[in-house]
């Protein structure tokens, strides 16, 4: 997976991404655009680099076939008003600290990122104000990753709403959902989700590392702002990954936001989209993976009708945006299944590679080894979230019940499961198709007649959109669970749901949304299978555990001391449970402890400087942050463990203290004084 980050030493950077590589707006008057797409860039990054061009193409791609006049810009292009946003670097290192989750900006400059931040928001501000009094009906669609997030996030209720079509935030760090608070938050259980909340996959998130902007969602932008959260993405969810927060681009984030994007400006501007079915800019997009049988029967002519329809699936599903995944294989106890192609290769590559398979590749079959063949592409590939994924076996023979290496149909329908479905579908002659239908039920697919492979092809591709609010829901007996499947996008006629995770669809509506109760513990995958009006058809699946009470506990922190050493440096004494403890100073994190209990010395206190601690257990994610305050007095710190800097009683445990130093005052940003976990202060 790609990183948009440098791990020097023992330091984690926190990135961010995007770039543009247009410049300033010039000559604002003279052909004005119908709208503007303006994209804030994380932390480090350069201009026009690889974040901000996945949010470009990906906005390109829907609109290439509308009418729509637009342009690009990207903050720090050119100086607005004296100001031009940095995205400073947050990569360094500072003895004592050890595995870092955050960030130092480099020596020379050094703590910049309040400052980088704030002129981020004062170019976007002079931009806007530029653009628009030369252009009165120009519309903009703003986005942000990380740094540039918080950029965007925090100056909303700053900027004319009207002007304003979309404002899309990927990994903000100041993010906040309120759903997501206490031990048994309502996100879990699919309640009270946030009109803003488009994807955030871990129910248990609340706010930011950095805490949050309150509201977050200003009255005037209620379905106009939508945030994107990634897996355990440190920034903005409870857990610790920082892979989640660097692969926006690679999991098909900015593809998945372009097309909530899509949809408001074919509402904002129906006379640009005019000639453009919805299905070409707005659904998301197709990803296949096609796994053709190269051995046993498989004889000259017999290949060349698979790879026919091999062929004219794959052009038809690149027609409609989608991405194609090619394969061969045969007995993998003899020959090892070859990926000809992965999702990166273009309709020109595929048909390259398709061409060159002239001949079978096995004279004899001991195992048809669809099952072992089927578990590694769709476990190797990587697959684009919310785009609808299909697997297609192509094969003469039926595929062996148990494979060589013990694989069976039971171990490929749970990785489908788990991936959101793939759904299998088969083409083979006429009589195997009996044989080979266990597959594709256990996956919800289907088995075609190779003759038919024209009906498959129009069935795969044009099949509806099948979505969940949420990947995984959790709860305890006897409480309601909400499971939603609406989008903006597709609308189906019946929705069958199998909410018992056994794999039947018990129960039919013709609404969206459902509620259940569960009366006794369960855990798995509970699915809903979308179908339209030509009868064509989508699952999707999500994570459900529901338990008879909660046991795990959130870690915390507590016994908090401040010491005053001198005027300008404070000590820090605390206790944890927690695994790992991240600490922040204003609005950047400084470092990660590992030790259960800790003594930080910060010095260069000039001013009053708030000290954020937010701990961390492998299994409960992150728990209830505590914010002190120290510099000049008053110093303050939780009234349940309050002493005065010049207490006797201020004997650290006995532990190697930390150094480091205050950042510099930068910024009037500011950091709440709530917990990160959801839990309301006391």
């Amino acid at each position: 997976m790609q990183k948009f980050l440098r791990i020097l030493s023992t330091v984690i950077v926190i990135v961010a991404s995007c770039t543009s590589n247009f410049s300033a707006y010039a000559n604002v008057g003279a052909d004005c655009d119908d709208v503007q797409f303006i994209f804030a860039r994380g932390s480090g990054e350069n201009l026009s680099d690889a974040s901000y061009l996945s949010w470009q193409t990906a906005i390109e791609e829907r609109l290439q076939s509308s009418n729509l006049r637009y342009s690009f810009y990207e903050l720090g292009s050119a100086s607005q008003d004296g100001a031009q946003y940095p995205a400073v670097a947050v990569a360094g290192s500072l003895g004592g600290f050890g595995n870092l989750l955050g960030a130092f900006i480099s020596a020379g400059r050094s703590f910049e990122f309040g400052k980088s931040v704030l002129s981020g928001r004062n170019e976007l501000k002079s931009y806007l104000k530029q653009v628009s009094s030369a252009c009165p009906r120009t519309k903009f669609v703003l986005g942000g990753y990380s740094q540039g997030a918080m950029v965007l996030s925090g100056i909303l209720d700053e900027i004319n709403a009207s002007r304003i079509i979309y404002v899309a935030t990927f990994g903000d760090p100041k993010l906040y959902l309120p759903e997501g608070a206490g031990k048994r938050p309502d996100a879990c259980r699919g309640k009270n989700l946030s009109n803003y909340r488009t994807y955030v996959t871990d129910c248990h998130a609340y706010e930011g590392v950095l805490g949050s902007y309150r509201p977050y969602q200003p009255t005037d932008y209620f379905d106009k702002l939508g945030t994107w959260c990634n897996g355990q993405d440190m920034m903005c969810s409870s857990g610790l990954s920082i892979a989640d927060h660097t692969s926006y681009s690679d999991l098909g984030l900015y593809r998945n936001a372009a097309s909530a994007i899509t949809s408001k400006l074919r509402q904002a501007f129906p006379q640009a989209f005019t000639n453009v079915p919805v299905e070409e800019s707005e659904f998301a997009a197709h990803d296949l993976v096609i796994l053709l049988h190269g051995g046993g029967d498989m004889d000259g002519l017999t290949l060349a009708q698979y790879k026919l329809a091999a062929g004219r699936l794959a052009n038809q599903i690149y027609s409609l945006g989608g991405r194609v995944a090619l394969y061969v294989y045969g007995d993998n106890n003899k020959w090892n299944p070859r990926q000809l192609c992965d999702f990166s290769c273009s309709a020109d590559e595929f048909n390259k590679q398709l061409a060159q398979i002239t001949h079978r590749i096995s004279a004899v079959d001991y195992y048809n080894s669809a099952l072992s063949s089927l578990h590694q592409a769709m476990s190797e590939l990587n697959w684009q979230i919310g785009a609808t994924k299909s697997a297609v076996l192509l094969t003469n023979q039926p595929y062996s019940r148990v494979d060589y290496n013990g694989r069976t149909v039971a171990e490929v329908a749970e990785l489908s499961l788990s991936i959101d479905p793939v759904n299998i579908y088969t083409f083979t002659q006429t009589n195997n198709l009996d044989a080979v239908q266990p597959l594709s039920v256990a996956t919800n697919g289907k088995v075609y007649d190779i003759e038919k492979y024209p009906t498959a092809i129009t069935e795969i591709s044009g099949r509806p959109m099948a979505t969940l609010t949420l990947e995984n829901y959790e709860g305890i007996v006897g409480e309601e669970f909400t499971f939603d499947a609406s989008n903006n996008i597709s609308t189906g006629v019946r929705y069958d749901w199998d909410l018992d995770a056994d794999g039947v669809f018990e129960l039919q509506t013709s609404t969206p949304v459902v509620q259940k109760i569960y009366q006794a513990p369960l855990s798995g995958y509970i699915q809903v299978r979308v179908i339209d009006q030509n009868n064509y058809s989508s699952t999707m699946s999500a994570r459900l555990k529901v338990t008879a009470a909660s046991a795990s506990v959130s870690a915390t922190i507590n016994n908090i001391r401040v010491t005053a050493l001198s005027n300008t440096e404070y000590r820090l004494d605390f206790a944890t449970d927690a695994e790992r403890v991240l600490v922040a100073i204003g609005d950047l994190p400084v470092g990660q402890l590992l030790s259960s209990r800790q003594s930080i010395t910060i010095n260069d206190v000039t001013t009053r400087t708030t000290v954020r601690l937010i701990p961390y257990n492998s299994i409960t994610g992150r728990g209830e942050a505590v914010t002190v305050e120290i510099g000049p007095y008053p110093i303050t710190t939780p009234e349940e463990n309050f002493q005065t800097p010049s207490s006797a009683a201020s004997t650290p445990p006995q532990t190697t203290q930390t150094l480091i130093k205050k950042p510099a005052d930068s910024t009037a940003v500011f950091v709440p004084k709530a917990p990160n976990t959801g839990v309301s202060p006391h």
